[in-house]
């Protein structure tokens, strides 16, 4: 029994309509932005020294992950309402192509001539012999930051099945990776081969199953954004140690996971992160975030040749973050946006024209 009736000022109110996530987030892209950034950052002070502590090795990582979970939150959010026919998948894979592939083979072969061509250390380049090379193409490992890459392709490859579970039943697809998630950390880490490392993956497609299922209020989505984005600062390697008393094994780590899964899902509905990581400086870090990530390495190893780390830290790690974001720019623009437009262009499904009406005779009289 109700606890009141209601009453005509009640039945005057408009019903609350939950606002669903729109079809493109500007704080998802800002936060893009944000992981490219913390990997670049951790090499930084690899490099130099500068904040070393703070990162230590394995702090950059944190960055991969939240790539991993946008990458699973972003396919979802885009595919899973549209039914998985023949032209869906096939438009899917050469998207997923386009967006990932010409960059990274570019990369590869540009690090497989220099390392041919060159005598000694310089040039820096990611060192790529001819099995290296074989390895690459096979997708069987990746050098330095193209690790990723083999492991992402991968889940692009496995996504469809979680696309058709969805089709049918989303609440059996929710089950399936919260579940998938819970076993990658209470198996041992060689348990899932064929998904090496995907949870965060899956992580990222159980939040957009979540978020369509679970609605705060603005305030609650705000608060749950500044505790996430403060859980995250304080789960890198130094704070950790800090905190739990061990050294962290960063992917296998219960508190880092569930930090990204609740920055994710609070991000989507949050107005403060819209402002924040909406801007247009970090959307734009966010278009040039892939650039950023693969090549961030090639600056920072190519300029210690020219400044000596011991000497002169402070203005190698500025020089190697400013040459860093520069060339992302000039790769993207140049290289990575056309190529992934020409791709579309030629390789998507063909629109067939519209069929034209034959001409009707006028009526007589």
């Amino acid at each position: 029994m109700p606890d009141r009736l209601p009453t005509a000022r009640d039945e005057s109110r408009p019903p609350r309509v939950l606002a669903p996530v729109p079809a493109h987030i500007p704080a998802l892209d800002g936060l893009r932005g944000v992981a490219a950034v913390i990997v670049m950052l951790s090499h930084v002070a690899s490099a130099t020294g500068v904040a070393h502590e703070y990162f230590q090795r394995g702090g950059g990582q944190i960055g991969v992950m939240i790539f991993f979970a946008l990458s699973g939150f972003l396919m979802a959010h885009i595919y899973f309402e549209t039914p998985p026919r023949a032209s869906a998948l096939y438009k899917y894979l050469v998207a997923r192509v386009a967006r990932v592939v010409p960059l990274f083979l570019a990369v590869v072969f540009f690090s497989y001539a220099v390392t041919r061509w060159k005598s000694g250390e310089y040039p820096f380049v990611y060192s790529i012999d001819g099995a290296g090379l074989v390895d690459h193409l096979l997708l069987q490992r990746g050098e330095n930051v193209l690790w990723t890459i083999p492991v992402e392709l991968r889940f692009y490859a496995l996504f469809p099945l979680f696309w058709i579970l969805y089709r049918v039943s989303s609440n059996i697809a929710l089950f399936s990776c919260l579940a998938l998630a819970l076993a990658y950390f209470v198996l041992p880490p060689s348990s899932m081969p064929v998904m090496h490392l995907g949870h965060y993956f899956v992580i990222g497609m159980a939040t957009k199953l979540l978020s369509q299922r679970i609605h705060l209020a603005p305030r609650l989505n705000d608060a749950g954004f500044v505790a996430s984005a403060a859980m995250i600062a304080f789960l890198f390697p130094m704070p950790f140690i800090w905190l739990f008393g061990y050294t962290p094994r960063m992917w296998w780590e219960p508190q880092i996971a569930l930090a990204v899964f609740l920055l994710l899902f609070f991000t989507l509905r949050s107005n403060l992160a819209a402002g924040l990581l909406g801007t247009l400086w970090l959307r734009k870090l966010g278009d040039i975030s892939y650039s950023l990530y693969l090549t961030h390495m090639l600056a920072i190893g190519n300029l210690r040749y020219f400044l000596d780390p011991q000497t002169h830290p402070v203005l190698l790690g500025v020089s190697a973050i400013t040459l860093a974001i520069l060339q992302s720019f000039v790769i993207f623009i140049l290289f990575e946006r056309p190529a992934r437009r020409l791709i579309r262009r030629f390789a998507g499904p063909r629109r067939r024209p519209a069929m034209r009406s034959a001409p009707v005779a006028p009526r007589k009289g």
